[in-house]
């Protein structure tokens, strides 16, 4: 989907500006690796089951100022944002409020749609709701967007019927978490997990905190300015990398859910490409690791702005990238090669090199 192109003259003159790294042979091989892969404008964080072990910001945050991608900045983490939602409904679970297999028309009387007596929780959270897809209208425009009656609209199809990726999806579960609450779903996200994992630095819907990195279609071309709070529970969080780790790391260590609730939400059903509930859970091979690895991969894009986070439970490792260059090529790690692949693989196993 994504053509790359080359930032690598501009790189060679601002690397040494911009990146701040631990002495380890490890990181100074990434950091090579950095310095010659052509396009890559963001930001590195490796971390371990406590703390971040290695950042690297490389790249401008805003073409027009020449500012440089800071370790403090702030993101939009686009569809992460599902990812941490999906935990904010398993939590709900976990409390008895409703079990995944409770239906929009219980949950969600007033949401108004042709199959909510049959679309289930889990439908939503794996994308096989049959919704419409605001994806086919381009660009989300403020002033004529009402997400309430484009997602109400006629379905694409049955529920259940197959995987359709789709942002309507979560407007409807973040609907179904302020009715089991009774509390805005962005309000729920920092009683439930802000607050207690002390990711200060991050904030959904309108707050004080405002975005630091533009995102660009391209090297130079800014991609069209976007009011986040449309996507609501589907993409409206961002702030800084950092509080993603923590979210990673309360995640993994239990903080968050129980192991029960853990295993539910990262089964990654095969009949629908591994996705689980809010993010993929799959196994792959990396080189330096001595067997095929698990991963937890989530993703997101808005508007110039791509997001990997990436999960490895049986270790407490979590990788987080971000770039500001829609055009960036991540690959696939399944095919083995690309750039995840390449990352993940000098750093998820370097213990066991």
């Amino acid at each position: 989907m994504f053509v790359r192109t080359s930032l690598a003259a501009f790189a060679l003159t601002i690397l040494t500006a911009c990146t701040s790294f631990q002495p380890t042979q490890t990181t100074h091989s990434l950091e090579i690796y950095l310095r010659d892969y052509p396009g890559f404008s963001g930001t590195i964080l490796i971390a371990d089951a406590d703390k971040v072990t290695y950042s690297v910001s490389y790249g401008l945050a805003d073409d027009n100022e020449g500012r440089l991608i800071a370790d403090g900045d702030i993101w939009r983490w686009a569809s992460v944002t599902k990812q941490i939602v999906a935990v904010l409904v398993m939590q709900e679970v976990e409390r008895g409020a409703f079990i995944l297999t409770d239906t929009v028309a219980t949950l969600a009387p007033d949401f108004d749609t042709e199959f909510a007596s049959v679309i289930t929780v889990k439908d939503l959270l794996q994308h096989t709701s049959g919704l419409p897809n605001p994806d086919r209208l381009g660009p989300l425009v403020a002033e004529t967007f009402e997400p309430e009656a484009f997602c109400s609209g006629a379905p694409d199809d049955k529920p259940g019927t197959f995987f359709s990726y789709n942002n309507c999806d979560y407007y409807v579960l973040g609907r179904i978490l302020e009715q089991s609450s009774g509390k805005s779903w962005d309000a729920l996200l920092k009683e439930k997990i802000l607050q207690p994992l002390s990711m200060l630095e991050t904030a959904a819907m309108e707050s004080d905190l405002s975005e630091t990195v533009k995102g660009y279609d391209s090297d130079g071309v800014p991609s069209q300015k976007i009011d986040i709070t449309l996507f609501g529970a589907a993409g409206a969080i961002y702030g800084n990398l950092r509080d993603l780790v923590k979210f990673n790391n309360g995640l993994m260590s239990g903080v968050l859910l129980s192991k029960d609730s853990l295993t539910e939400l990262w089964k990654g059903d095969p009949s629908l490409g591994y996705v689980a509930l809010g993010a993929w859970s799959f196994e792959a091979e990396l080189q330096g690791c001595p067997n095929a690895i698990r991963i937890i991969e989530r993703r997101g894009y808005i508007a110039g702005i791509q997001a990997r986070n990436f999960m490895f439970p049986d270790t407490g490792k979590s990788v987080v990238v971000f770039v500001n260059r829609g055009d960036f090529d991540f690959g696939e790690i399944w095919m083995g090669q690309g750039f995840s692949y390449d990352v993940l693989s000098q750093e998820v196993c370097k213990s066991d090199k």
